[in-house]
């Protein structure tokens, strides 16, 4: 690289005075006034205008500072195809991509190293609240923070490992689960301030609404201190009303619950002998049933058809319910036969 230096000591000579920025910003264009507000009056600055260089210099610190609160990240950009249109996407092209970019050792390169690496103070900023130990506030090294809540969230040893000032994190398994864990416990924390501000807002409301009773109560109570004479034979009145009103309320009650207890005495009487009726014709049926098989059991017996085995003469059902078993028994015959 070959360095010129000439003009190097001119670029602090480049100056802005005040009084041409104070000029320009008195324009009545916006934007000529926008490019200049050190020019403004209230922002007077009695220190040496800034040079090119200086200001060079502050925009890369500002540039560095930036970056530098900044994660890396390893991006390859692939072709799908060599139209470039949507929609498309050859294999061919991809694959030798692929292979050639050295995409497929990186990943092994990967894989057999550590997938995430992170500072030691972010990391246990991010996942303390996943362990009680270490939440709200951890007091102690950060290492040894990051380390209980490792152990507490029981990673595998060979998931992770621990440097001087990182954690290094070899699958990308382990870093998911962990979010997964963060988002859920996120969600019930946010459950828990909605609760306890609820809890908060419900007790105000209620010592509010104290407050005011005791109030209405006082006042209530002067009035009432002042009114005493003049409503004690109207007061009597309505309590003698409101007496009579609850016996009278009573006593329905009462007869009210006599007749259900009459009602309900008569339908489990009808409930009953309905279900005595029903067994006993359920009896009868099955009774009736038992004869009607057993004298056709006895007419078949009478009715068989002779042993040729030409004959396939078969005699005729006589119940219906019994045809199952009817052509059973044919089919059985018949096959002995």
């Amino acid at each position: 690289v070959m360095y010129q230096v000439e003009g190097f000591v001119d670029k602090n000579n480049d100056l802005l005075y005040r009084d041409l920025s104070q000029a320009m910003w008195k324009a009545n264009h916006s934007l000529i006034k926008a490019l200049f507000p050190e020019g403004n009056p209230v922002k007077i600055n009695l220190k040496r205008p800034p040079t090119a260089g200086s200001q060079f210099k502050a925009s890369v610190a500002t540039l560095m500072r930036n970056l530098q609160t900044k994660n890396p990240n390893y991006i390859r950009c692939i072709k799908p195809n060599d139209q470039k249109a949507a929609h498309i996407f050859s294999d061919a092209l991809v694959c030798h991509q692929v292979r050639y970019l050295g995409l497929l050792e990186n990943v092994r390169v990967r894989r057999a190293g550590y997938a995430f690496r992170q500072t030691y103070e972010p990391c246990l900023e991010r996942y303390k609240m996943l362990c009680k130990e270490t939440w709200p506030q951890w007091r102690g090294p950060v290492r040894i923070g990051v380390e209980v809540l490792f152990n507490k969230l029981e990673v595998p040893e060979e998931e992770y490992s621990l440097g001087r000032s990182k954690i290094f994190i070899r699958n990308p398994r382990t870093l998911f689960k962990l979010e997964d864990l963060r988002k859920q416990r996120l969600e019930d924390l946010a459950t828990l301030i909605q609760k306890i501000y609820r809890g908060w807002k419900c007790r105000t409301y209620f010592l509010l609404m104290k407050k005011s009773q005791i109030v209405i109560s006082a006042w209530y109570r002067k009035y009432a201190q002042q009114k005493k004479y003049q409503q004690i034979k109207r007061s009597a009145i309505i309590v003698q009303s409101y007496i009579r009103g609850w016996k009278a309320r009573k006593l329905l009650h009462e007869l009210k619950h006599q007749k259900r207890c009459e009602e309900a005495v008569t339908t489990i009487a009808a409930y009953w002998h309905g279900a005595q009726a029903r067994r006993e014709l359920r009896r009868l049926k099955e009774e009736a049933r038992n004869k009607l098989i057993q004298k056709y059991f006895l007419e078949m017996k009478n009715k068989m058809p002779s042993l040729s085995p030409v004959d396939k003469n078969w005699p005729a059902r006589p119940y219906l319910f019994l045809d199952l078993t009817h052509k059973e028994l044919k089919r059985i015959f018949h096959l002995w036969r």
